[in-house]
């Protein structure tokens, strides 16, 4: 039986072993060599199915010169091999090409006789005339049961559209397994992309507890109900608004309303500026649906003192006909954004290992109008 003694261990993670060996033509042009060994990175004995070695060779004298390439497995630093076996280069299964200088040879996990532990596979060739060539050797882990796979997705569930009016409770759902068992997924997500858009504005966690949108638990249909009413624009914001606290209606004088703007693309993304007022008892104060402001410079017709700046004016009267009490003023700023197009919803599911399923992307029509600020609300108290 041929017996080589572990030495030179190399522990690597890949597959494919380059090996430092002897080079025949800088010598004497008589040694083999091995150019790489390829063998799993990790070797599980569940299912018990046949998996390929092989090892690159050359000779100086060609192919034609080589022997046999021998391999051996030792198990868990034993003297002597728990197996060995010759390798062909004859097209044989396990071999893909005859004659291209790659070794090839089927194998069982079972035998190595064992069910877990480190192997040290070994490989050498020798030629006609017996030169042997340098060992090539790697370190592979053989584990107790099966490869723990990734989750799989399915049957994603999105909205068929997105509108202003449905936004704000997206319900999302997506089937998912796990060969090791539901208890194995450790978690479940959805990022959300706006139209044109390559960056993820929104990361949902969707859950299968039966809560927060999940119908049943434990069903493998993990679901969420997500808010994406503020999520997929970057809206203008507005910094300081300037009204006052008391109007009286017997003054006739026109009065200053202002409110400060900012937005993330620069106040030329700006597309208006307007309040909404409200009488005490809540009904609108007017019939037009809401007041513009204005950042153009007319001092005298609108109060705004400078073009462009970012605060935007007007002027307001009060009458004797309007009610005495509290009118609420909601000031709001809007952009060129238009939310239309497509928005991709992409889901993938994580193990405990942390292996990642393939994704699974839907998309649907967009159309959520404008980037709108939040609200600013002022109170005015109208006095006699």
């Amino acid at each position: 039986m041929l017996k080589i003694k572990p030495f030179g261990i190399c522990l690597v993670l890949l597959a494919v072993v380059g090996c430092s060996v002897k080079d025949p033509v800088t010598t004497n042009d008589v040694y083999p060599w091995i150019e790489a060994l390829t063998v799993p990175g990790m070797i599980f004995t569940e299912p018990d199915e046949l998996f390929t070695v092989s090892v690159s060779v050359n000779d100086a004298q060609g192919l034609d010169d080589i022997q046999y390439v021998r391999m051996l497995a030792f198990l868990n630093d034993a003297e002597s091999p728990v197996w060995q076996d010759t390798l062909f280069d004859a097209g044989q299964p396990g071999d893909v090409i005859a004659g291209d200088g790659v070794f090839s040879a089927q194998v069982l996990p079972s035998w190595f006789q064992a069910e877990e532990g480190n192997l040290l596979f070994q490989a050498l060739a020798i030629d006609l005339e017996g030169h042997t060539s340098d060992i090539c050797d790697t370190l592979v882990v053989l584990v107790h049961g099966a490869k723990n796979n990734a989750p799989v997705l399915s049957n994603a569930h999105v909205p068929n559209n997105l509108t202003t009016a449905n936004c704000s409770e997206v319900f999302l759902s997506v089937n998912a397994t796990d060969l090791q068992g539901l208890d194995d997924i450790d978690s479940v997500f959805c990022d959300v992309y706006p139209p044109g858009s390559p960056i993820s504005y929104f990361k949902a966690a969707l859950n299968d507890l039966g809560v927060d949108g999940d119908s049943t638990a434990a069903d493998g249909t993990f679901s969420a109900v997500i808010d994406l009413s503020d999520k997929l624009t970057d809206p203008p914001v507005i910094t300081k608004v300037v009204c006052p606290d008391n109007l009286s209606r017997s003054n006739a004088e026109p009065i200053l309303l202002s409110a400060t703007v900012t937005d993330p693309q620069g106040l030329g993304d700006v597309k208006s500026v307007y309040f909404k007022t409200y009488k005490p008892d809540g009904t609108p104060a007017s019939e037009q649906p809401y007041f513009s402001l204005y950042d153009d410079g007319d001092a005298k017709g609108h109060g705004d003192e400078i073009a462009n700046d970012g605060t935007y004016s007007l002027f307001i009267v009060i009458t004797p006909e309007n009610e005495k009490g509290a009118y609420r003023f909601e000031f709001f700023a809007e952009d060129y954004t238009e939310l239309t197009g497509k928005t991709s919803f992409r889901f993938q599911a994580k193990d405990a290992s942390g292996s990642l399923s393939r994704a699974v992307v839907q998309t649907v029509t967009t159309n959520l109008g404008s980037g709108i600020s939040d609200p600013v609300v002022g109170y005015v108290q109208v006095i006699d």
